[in-house]
C-alpha cells in the first residue's frame, strides 16, 4: 500500500516537470519566431515609441478623436500622471511606452500607431492649445483663515453697533414727535415772590427734565412690544450701560 502512493506521488510529480519544461519551450520559440518576423521586442528589452527600441505593433490600440484630444490636452495642463494612465489604459502601453509618449509629445506629437486610422494630423489637440491652463489649487492657509474670521466677528460687531445706534436714534425720534405732538401745559398762576427768597431756573429745568424722561420711558415701552424692538433694547441697553444715579427732587 505504501508502495503504491509513493509511485503515485512520484508521477505526478514527473508530469509536473515535464508540463513547466513543455511551456517554457513554447515561449522561446514564441519569442524566436516573433524575432524573425521583426513584429516583437528583443527579449530583456521594454518596448518604446520613441524610435530607440522596437515596438510591439500588434499589441498596440488605436485612439479615437475625441480620445486623443482629450489625453493631448492632459498634456499640454501638466496633468502626466493622468495621462499616462490614460494612454495605458486606451492604447494598451506599458509604463516605458506610456512616458516616451507624453515627452515627446510637446515635439512631434501622437506616433501614428496610436491615432486613428482616418486621422491626418499628428497633433489632433491643436485646438486645445489655447485653452488656459487650470487655476491653481489654493492651499489652506490657518493665519489667513483666522484672519478672516476675526475680519467676520469685527463686521458682525460693526453691524450689531450700527443696529443699536439705529435703534437710539429712532427711540429719540420717537420722543422728540410725541413730545411735539403732545399739548402744551397750561402755565401756572404767577406767583408772588416771597420776600428774602429769590426764584431759581433749577425748578423749570427739572420739570422739563421729568417730561423728556416720561416720553422716552413711553417710547421704550412701544418699542419692547415687538420681538425687534425687544433685541434692540437689550443690545440698547448693554451699550449705553447701567443709568446713572441722580438725587431725586424736593
Amino acid at each position: 500500500m505504501t508502495q503504491s502512493i509513493i509511485i503515485f506521488i512520484l508521477i505526478a510529480v514527473g508530469q509536473a516537470v515535464a508540463s513547466y519544461f513543455a511551456k517554457k519551450a513554447k515561449e522561446k520559440q514564441a519569442a524566436a519566431e516573433a524575432a524573425t518576423r521583426g513584429d516583437g521586442a528583443l527579449p530583456g528589452i521594454a518596448p518604446s515609441l520613441d524610435g530607440t527600441r522596437p515596438v510591439q505593433v500588434n499589441s498596440v490600440r488605436s485612439m479615437s478623436a475625441p480620445q486623443a484630444f482629450a489625453v493631448g490636452r492632459l498634456i499640454e495642463q501638466g496633468n502626466v500622471i493622468e495621462a499616462i494612465m490614460a494612454l495605458r489604459a486606451i492604447c494598451n502601453l506599458g509604463l516605458a511606452e506610456a512616458r516616451d509618449v507624453v515627452n515627446q509629445f510637446p515635439a512631434r506629437g501622437f506616433p501614428a500607431e496610436l491615432l486613428p486610422p482616418g486621422q491626418a494630423s499628428s497633433r489632433p489637440t491643436s485646438a486645445g492649445t489655447s485653452a488656459p491652463p487650470p487655476p491653481p489649487i489654493d492651499r489652506l492657509d490657518p493665519e489667513a483663515a483666522s484672519q478672516d474670521g476675526e475680519d467676520e466677528e469685527s463686521g458682525d460687531a460693526l453691524h450689531s453697533l450700527a443696529g443699536v445706534r439705529a435703534a437710539v436714534d429712532e427711540v429719540r425720534a420717537r420722543a422728540a414727535a410725541r413730545q411735539s405732538t403732545q399739548p402744551l401745559p397750561a402755565p401756572p398762576p404767577p406767583s408772588r415772590p416771597v420776600a428774602g427768597v429769590e426764584s431759581s431756573p433749577t425748578v423749570a429745568t427739572a420739570v422739563a427734565h421729568r417730561s423728556d424722561r416720561s416720553a422716552l420711558a413711553e417710547s421704550v415701552a412701544g418699542l419692547l412690544r415687538s420681538r425687534d424692538g425687544a433685541r434692540r433694547a437689550i443690545l440698547m441697553a448693554e451699550v449705553l450701560g447701567p443709568p446713572r444715579a441722580f438725587r431725586p427732587l424736593r
